[in-house]
């Protein structure tokens, strides 16, 4: 499964990313990033990372880390047209 992500400090949707890539990419999620599963399509979609178990569970193992350096992503795909 992939996911959009919306990115605060630049107010940006970033993505698609799988889970995978998220992996290459510390520092980019934390518990309150929110995000939406790729073809989702309505507002009520997004939501915290903390209630998605997948990505919960990605953070719960690498750890967040105290001072994120955020890796960032090659050529991020547009966000999808509402």
């Amino acid at each position: 499964m992939r996911f959009w992500v919306f990115d605060k400090r630049t107010k940006k949707i970033l993505g698609p990313y799988s889970v995978e890539r998220f992996k290459a990419m510390p520092g980019l999620l934390t518990l309150d990033t929110k995000v939406a599963p790729e073809g989702a399509s309505r507002v009520h979609d997004w939501r915290k990372v903390k209630d998605v178990p997948v990505l919960k569970g990605l953070l719960d193992a690498v750890g967040t880390p105290e001072n994120p350096e955020v890796v960032e992503p090659d050529e991020p795909t547009p966000p999808p047209k509402r």
